[in-house]
């Protein structure tokens, strides 16, 4: 766990460029338009996690419609993984998702993504399907997963 204290706030476009920083470092990245987009989305809203001196260690984007939500995507910058961040932007969106009324929460991810799979069950997450080839470059496998996300708060 970091020793540093972590803020998670609602993202805007000046965290853009940290945001991309990171989306650089995945498999099957976003562009920077794709980034700029999601928050222009009507139904959607961007966390954030920042170190003390305000830099992106990592996002979420989700996606609210009537009582359902989407993670869209989430990511941690390199030096900031398995330390605890992705497990903050997690519990924030419960929280706001919860105090929306939202009921259920979907996200996937890469069958091969066994630490986020492993982050996901550990807060609450459920497997309810697999879509075959779903991804490319790499072609493989996404897993899909379900929250119940009244249960907390």
């Amino acid at each position: 766990m970091l020793e540093s204290p972590i803020t998670v706030v609602k993202l805007d476009s000046l965290d853009l460029p940290g945001v991309w920083a990171i989306e650089q470092t995945l498999v099957g990245p976003w562009s920077q338009g794709q980034l700029e987009a999601e928050l222009a989305l009507a139904h959607g809203w961007q966390l954030v996690a920042k170190g003390p001196t305000g830099e992106v260690w990592g996002y979420l984007f989700g996606t609210t419609v009537l009582d359902e939500a989407e993670i869209r995507k989430i990511a941690v910058g390199p030096d900031y993984r398995r330390q605890g961040i992705a497990a903050c932007l997690l519990r924030t969106a419960w929280e706001h998702l919860a105090l929306s009324h939202v009921t259920t929460c979907y996200l996937e991810l890469r069958a091969s993504n066994l630490p986020a799979l492993s982050l996901y069950q550990k807060n609450g997450c459920q497997i309810v399907g697999r879509r075959k080839n779903y991804y490319t470059l790499p072609t493989e496998d996404a897993i899909l997963l379900h929250k119940v996300t009244t249960q907390v708060v």
